[in-house]
This record gives structure tokens, C-alpha cells and sequence, in this order.
């Protein structure tokens, strides 16, 4: 008697040891699936020679896989091209409801099918920065400290307000409400502008990188 229930302990015992390492490996894999999955967030957030992060001029638009963490919202954008009305496609780079980047695109074809590549590249989050750590919602004084050889200028063509440097190739946009010297007359299609033309406080709004 005393055998049989000790048998039966050692059979218990072995079973409950089975169903707690088959727990413990169940759940090892559901963690390594939730961090296979983070690793398909956005990680690169440099602002570099034609580039934001992953996303480079002259890509080709890849649509996201159910494992990543960001979507891409497409919208067909019409704009006016001197005088002409011409559709631009735009995809808005979003993850966790932030929309980090605009996606402006070119159809061009290639092996007999049309492929859509980037050819401009706006960011719209201040998480994308240069290496010297300026993106939007750095001031005015923080780019001219990061980049003492900088131009700042007007054009019509946009409406836009540009700080401007060798050092990356993009343009970093003011906005129209920070600058103090009230309506422009317009001479040329680039006018230069001073630092004092703005506010002190003035902040980038977005980049464009071609």
C-alpha cells in the first residue's frame, strides 16, 4: 500500500513538473514574440544627407508588415504647378497616433511595373534629430549655436522661412508667426533675413530634406 502511494506521488510530482516547464515555456515564447514585435518600432531617428532615419530619398515606398509598429497613411494631394493642377501622392508616417514624417512621391517604372519612391521627406516630429541633436521644436538660437555658418532667408515660392546649412542637407522651416518685420515686399524668389527679424524663441516647425 505504502508502495502504490508513493508511486503515485513520484507520478504526480513528475506530471506537475512537466506542466510547469511547458508553462514556463509558453510563456518565454510569448516574450520573445512581444520583443521580436518591439524590435519593428522605429529606432532610427537621425537626420542625415537626404534621410530621416530608415526612410531615404529615392526608396521605394515599402508598405508596412502586421509586425510593425508604425503605419502609413496614403493621401492623394493636389497641387498647383505653375498654373496646372498635378495629384501628388503622400504617405504620413504614424506610430503610437504621432504623425513623425510625410513621404512626398514619384511614380517611376521599373521592370514593367510602377514603383513609388521618395522624393521628399518632411518631418513633422521632434524626435528625428541631426547629430548635433536640431530638429523641430529647436530654437532658432539652438540651430545657430549647433550651426554658426547658417543662412536664413525668405521665398514666396511656398511661403516659407528657412534656416539653412551645409552641414545638412535640408531645409529647416520657421513659422510665419515668429517673424516681426510684418509683410515682405518681395524683390527676388530668395530674400536674406537676420536673426532679429524673429523671434527669440522662434522654434523649427518641420524639415525638408530632397
Amino acid at each position: 500500500m505504502k508502495l502504490k502511494m508513493l508511486f503515485a506521488g513520484l507520478v504526480i510530482s513528475v506530471l506537475v513538473s512537466c506542466n510547469t516547464n511547458s508553462n514556463q515555456e509558453k510563456k518565454k515564447d510569448v516574450e520573445s514574440k512581444k520583443v521580436e514585435v518591439a524590435k519593428q518600432a522605429i529606432q532610427n531617428f537621425t537626420i542625415s544627407t537626404n534621410a530621416a532615419g530608415d526612410f531615404k530619398i529615392g526608396s521605394e515606398i515599402v508598405l508596412p508588415t502586421a509586425n510593425d509598429a508604425f503605419e502609413l497613411e496614403k493621401n492623394i494631394v493636389t497641387k498647383m504647378v505653375e498654373g496646372n493642377e498635378e495629384e501628388e501622392t503622400v504617405y504620413t508616417v504614424i506610430e503610437n497616433n504621432e504623425k513623425l514624417l510625410d513621404l512626398k512621391t514619384v511614380a517611376s517604372i521599373e521592370t514593367d511595373k510602377t514603383v513609388e519612391k521618395i522624393n521628399e521627406v518632411i518631418v513633422l516630429s521632434p524626435k528625428f534629430k541631426t547629430t548635433e541633436g536640431i530638429g523641430v521644436s529647436s530654437t532658432i538660437e539652438e540651430f545657430i549655436a549647433a550651426y554658426p555658418a547658417y543662412k536664413l532667408w525668405y521665398t514666396y515660392v511656398g511661403d516659407l522661412y528657412v534656416l539653412e546649412t551645409k552641414s545638412v542637407n535640408g531645409l529647416f522651416i520657421l513659422s510665419k508667426n515668429d517673424f516681426t518685420k510684418g509683410e515682405l515686399e518681395i524683390t527676388s524668389d530668395q530674400m536674406n533675413l537676420k536673426k532679429s527679424d524673429f523671434k527669440s524663441t522662434a522654434k523649427i516647425i518641420e524639415v525638408k530634406i530632397y
